[in-house]
């Protein structure tokens, strides 16, 4: 009769940063520092690229995330997809403004100025907020995507109509410090230990 031992374990390996991604810290390093070297300078292409990657990354996170929360069969992971979602198609309306328009759709195009500053502040609050709601929803115990889902969604139809009425830049007033520290307490408890 045949016993069967336990699998000796190899001492753990030292985590090494794999080559594709010192590769990419390395490209974007010098794509950094020649932007620095080259001094201060408006980029408006360069500010649509950037505004372009953050959708797709957004996406590309919606996706991943919703797979594993249906891989693993929790909401967690559904709900932050579906925040990283409505900041996807946000940040895609934010991008589409800067296309050049005619015909029919050259309205967009003659109020691009007010359109361009007053699509971003959308996607830069729903994302956060959607956190927030998946964590306190998570330690609530609760398990509805859809009814996360519909919420993410009037919040951000809300954000958007919000931000086409509210003034393009203000300055910051003192509860910029005071509501994500009341946020932080209602969510995680007590900043002190």
């Amino acid at each position: 009769m045949a016993t069967s031992q336990p699998a000796i374990r190899a001492p753990a390996e030292r985590a090494s940063l794999p080559h594709s991604v010192a590769g990419a810290l390395i490209a974007f390093g010098l794509i950094a520092g020649t932007l620095l070297a080259v001094g201060r300078k408006d980029y408006p292409d360069l500010h649509i690229i950037l505004d372009t990657s953050m959708s797709l990354l957004s996406g590309a996170l919606a996706l991943l995330l919703w797979d594993v929360g249906t891989r693993i069969g929790r909401p967690f992971p559904r709900w932050i997809a579906i925040g990283f979602a409505a900041t996807a198609t946000l940040e895609f309306l934010h991008v589409i403004v800067t296309v050049e328009w005619s015909g029919f759709l050259a309205p967009i195009a003659a109020t691009r100025g007010f359109l361009r500053p007053a699509t971003w502040p959308p996607a830069a609050h729903v994302l956060p907020v959607a956190v927030g709601g998946a964590i306190w929803l998570m330690r609530s115990g609760s398990a509805g995507i859809l009814g996360f889902a519909l919420a993410v969604a009037v919040l951000s139809t809300g954000l958007f109509a919000a931000f086409e009425w509210l003034p393009t830049y203000t300055p910051p007033g003192p509860w910029v410090l005071r509501v994500p520290s009341w946020c932080w307490r209602r969510c995680c408890g007590p900043l002190s230990g």
